[in-house]
């Protein structure tokens, strides 16, 4: 499936971030943090090594370059968390589970659940972006 973006800023600088909600941690690509860095004046010091080695959906781990503690806004909503820098990153932003329910880009609704393979109890992810892309079904057929 197609990801779905939330127009957000970060220490003021306005960006378009995938909503991955499969993941605990939030990504910045190397374009993007180096204009967040010049625009926000960010200091070298405030700048710390990654502490997390995180895996990709293809079960490969991959590195990740640093991490800052940066100021992150939706929608009037705003809160400081890590993000963690991967300077050679295709996609520019992506937003961790954490970050989209905290800030109210995905809210999950309180009556639907699922059971989990390891029998944890899941929530459906309500997504409250606008879809980017739409598909347009075939007219059903009858027999």
């Amino acid at each position: 499936s197609s990801l779905k973006y939330a127009r957000v800023e970060i220490q003021g600088v306005p960006c378009a971030g995938a909503i991955d909600t499969g993941s605990d941690i939030t990504i910045v690509g190397g374009e993007l943090f180096h204009k967040i860095a010049s625009v926000a004046r960010l200091r070298k010091r405030d700048f710390k090594k990654a502490d997390k080695r995180p895996v990709a959906y293809n079960r490969q781990t991959f590195r990740l370059h640093g991490r800052m503690d940066l100021r992150i806004t939706f929608d009037g909503t705003e809160m400081i968390t890590p993000v963690y820098i991967k300077m050679d990153a295709e996609e520019q932003l992506l937003l961790s589970e954490g970050v989209c329910r905290q800030l109210g880009i995905v809210s999950y609704h309180p009556d639907v659940k699922s059971r989990c393979k390891k029998g944890k109890d899941a929530q459906v992810p309500l997504v409250r972006v606008r879809l980017t892309h739409s598909v347009t079904l075939p007219a059903r057929r009858v027999a």
